[in-house]
């Protein structure tokens, strides 16, 4: 009954859309172009981040609509799927998901003409947060593998498997859309004090041609509708309750990477070094 009920609401929701699928796949293997006009946003986002807020804000704007490019969620790696692609290639959305930057994402990016936001925050925020979150919403993830029982650990064993075990994944992703050539980044700090502002950057970036009033009234839309943003505590600085020890770990995680500026997901330019040097 699943299944089937599974491909009814599939069927519903794209067999419209699922008319062009052919005609766009043969305008790639002729002209290798599936651009269609239309504007199409991925949200590349660090869980924690924000993302569900900015989300719901672009997808209150005129004539843009919030999906999925992949087909499921829970510990699946949220890598974008074609088939969705193909589906979703002539309407304009935004798609908010937890994916790394790579050669086949880029591929899809080029050939789909899809605009990526990359969206940031401070780490040491980021853990204070996953552990609300494994406490209070959900203890399945994509970034590692999490136990139900470890909900009931005490914060510092938690926080330790946190640093350890799920923020590598934060480093895979912030170098990886460092590769990107043509993205715009965000952080949850500026997204959270200027939504409206962060909104008109990513407008102008990628010629949306939202206006000043459109973008006030999406940003109102969504903080009078909390419940669909999922925007925790909305401040900043809550990693400063990480214990020492912890945040030692993630500069030293940082230090491998010479030369790159974490500053901008809290870790400040130079101390990643000093760690290194003192291991």
């Amino acid at each position: 009954m699943k299944s089937i009920n599974f491909w009814r609401h599939f069927l519903l929701k794209y067999g419209k859309r699922a008319v062009f699928v052919p005609w766009d796949l043969v305008r790639h293997a002729v002209f290798h172009n599936l651009r269609t006009g239309h504007h199409h946003i991925l949200l590349a986002c660090m869980p924690k981040s924000g993302s569900t807020y900015l989300s719901a804000i672009l997808g209150n704007l005129p004539k843009f609509e919030r999906i999925a490019l992949i087909p499921g969620y829970s510990r699946r790696e949220q890598e974008l799927d074609t088939a969705l692609l193909l589906l979703n290639n002539r309407i304009n959305y935004v798609a908010q998901h937890h994916v790394r930057y790579s050669d086949v994402t880029g591929m899809w990016l080029r050939d789909f003409g899809i605009r990526p936001v990359v969206l940031i925050r401070n780490i040491f925020d980021i853990v204070i947060s996953l552990k609300d979150h494994v406490r209070k919403e959900s203890h399945e993830a994509s970034m590692a593998y999490i136990r139900p029982e470890m909900a009931q650990w005490d914060d510092a064993r938690l926080e330790e498997f946190i640093v350890r075990m799920v923020v590598p994944w934060y480093f895979n992703f912030y170098m990886s859309w460092m590769d990107c050539p043509d993205k715009e980044v965000v952080t949850y700090e500026e997204l959270t004090t200027s939504p409206a502002t962060v909104l008109m950057r990513i407008s102008k970036r990628f010629d949306l041609g939202f206006t000043e009033a459109q973008i006030a009234s999406a940003v109102q839309y969504s903080n009078q509708n909390t419940g669909l943003t999922r925007l925790n505590k909305g401040v900043s600085g809550r990693g400063r309750d990480l214990s020492e020890r912890a945040r030692t770990e993630i500069c030293a995680m940082a230090s491998y990477y010479e030369g790159v500026d974490f500053s901008v997901i809290g870790i400040p330019s130079g101390q990643e070094h000093q760690v290194l040097g003192a291991l």
